[in-house]
Order: C-alpha cells, then structure tokens, then sequence
C-alpha cells in the first residue's frame, strides 16, 4: 500500500481496523447474531442518514419560523456558512493539518456535547415559557 505524504493510507488503514473491516464480531450476547464489520458499518451509515436529515428538517422548520419570507434565503445562506462552512471546511481544515484526524472526532464529540446542553437549556426555557403562557 501506498502512502502519501499526508499518510492517508495510514489512517484508511486505522479507520478499517476501527471498525473491524474483514473480521467477524458478535453483536448479540449468546453470540447467535453475528456481523462483519462492514456490515455494522453500513447499518451506521444508515443511521447517520437517518439523523442528518432530521437534524437538516429540523433546521429549516426553524428558520422558516424565524425569519419572514423575504429574509428566508439570507436565514438559510447564514445556516449553511455557520453550520457546515466554518465548521467543516476551516475549522476542520486546521485541526486536520495541526492534529490529525483523530482531532476531528474528538472535537466533534465536544461540539455534539455542547450542543445536547444548549438543546437542554432550549427545552427547560421553553418549557417555563409554556407553563407561564398556561398559568396567565
């Protein structure tokens, strides 16, 4: 196998090995369920499809609530700079060429963190407002 400069066979390399590409796992405790790693992998694809587009539905339901028609394309253009551009290509981009991809994962996993506590706060905000606007 060849690897460039960057090492990118190095890391197609780990990623495989990961997930367990090409050997045998058990995924039910009596061991009677068995998957290969590429078939786990396929089945998180899968999911991952299944929550980017809810996550992308939501998003848009969203601006469509808070921004009036004719400002819906500028709330829209904002959401894919700040949600994919800056994160994904800049952000990424840096950590990537500093750290190496296994930064990208861990800062993700910090970002997917702080989000699962800003949609907490979010839900016990509006929470309070739904009991306030009930109690009036």
């Amino acid at each position: 196998m060849v690897v460039g400069d960057d090492g990118t066979a190095r890391h197609a390399k780990a990623a495989a090995a990961a997930v367990g590409l090409g050997r045998r796992r058990d995924l039910a405790a009596g061991g009677g369920v068995r998957a290969t790693g590429a078939s786990v992998l396929v089945l998180l694809l899968f999911a991952q499809a299944l929550t980017f587009a809810t996550h992308h539905t939501v998003c848009i339901a969203l601006l469509s609530h808070h921004f009036p028609d004719r400002l819906r394309g500028r709330g829209q253009a904002l959401y894919v700079v700040v949600a994919y551009g800056l994160p994904g290509g800049l952000a990424g981009g840096v950590l990537n060429s500093a750290y190496g991809l296994v930064s990208l994962y861990w800062a993700c996993t910090v970002a997917s963190l702080v989000a699962t506590g800003c949609a907490f706060a979010a839900w016990r905000v509006q929470r309070g407002m739904d009991a306030a606007a009930a109690g009036h």
